[in-house]
């Protein structure tokens, strides 16, 4: 099943802030990213799977995904 981005950070029981501060990024660029304003680079997207739990293609294709 997928998820949003926010709802996988939340999943893995971090706030923006904190997810901020372990991706080494901005909270605005965070939230950019979980808006779908932004796509993260490979590298960030690769950390966010890390820290959040979840598969890659999960983070890369989350938006396509969303209904």
């Amino acid at each position: 099943m997928r998820v949003t981005l926010e709802a996988a950070r939340r999943n893995a029981r971090f706030s923006q802030k904190e997810a901020a501060k372990e991706l080494n990024i901005s909270r605005d660029s965070l939230r950019f990213y979980e808006q779908y304003k932004k796509s993260p680079r490979i590298d960030l997207a690769i950390k966010m799977a890390q820290l959040y739990r979840c598969t890659l293609g999960d983070i890369i294709f989350l938006k396509e995904n969303i209904a």
